[in-house]
């Protein structure tokens, strides 16, 4: 028997900003999966954006700590040090080090929203194929209701309509 995956939501912080990174919102059912395949592109565009934006804060990370490390090296050479001596100075020097890690963090957001972002690609080729499913499930079982071919001259059979209003009214 498989185990369920562990579901974990991540809080990072883009453009000062909390951005909930919930695989909650990922989820569907056969009732609420019309619903969901019409929200999913907003939560897409959305953390595209995010996406965006963490990666410039990222960027700006990296320049400001290849900047503080240059300057730091400098002054190793100006005092008369080794090269291999001067790098080390800079590396061990401590705003030298804030500025690689906050690099590093910046980093790290940017990849948990490309993960996210993944599975919110996969999940969105699941819930087409699983729509496909029940359609054709639909079809197979309903073929006289669903090809709107049903003697009574009542409307056509709309499933998607059916589906979300929970498979009532037959």
């Amino acid at each position: 028997m498989s185990k369920k995956a562990p579901v974990e939501k991540i809080t990072v912080t883009v453009n000062g900003k909390q951005v909930v990174l919930d695989p909650e919102n990922m989820k569907y059912n056969e009732s609420t999966i019309g619903q969901f395949m019409s929200m999913e592109s907003g939560w897409i565009d959305y953390l595209g954006k995010q996406l965006e934006y963490a990666q410039s804060e990222a960027l700006v990370a990296k320049i400001n700590e290849e900047t503080k490390f240059s300057k730091k090296l400098i002054e190793g050479k100006d005092k008369g040090l080794s090269d291999n001596h001067a790098k080390a100075l800079a590396n061990a020097d401590d705003d030298v080090v804030k500025a690689k890690l906050h690099h590093a963090e910046r980093k790290q957001v940017v990849g948990h929203i490309k993960a996210h972002l993944l599975a919110w690609k996969e999940n969105h080729e699941n819930a087409q194929n699983r729509g496909h499913t029940i359609r054709t499930e639909m079809k197979m079982l309903n073929r006289d209701i669903y090809d709107g071919d049903n003697e009574s001259g009542d409307k056509e059979f709309d499933a998607e309509e059916f589906i979300n209003n929970g498979c009532k009214g037959l």
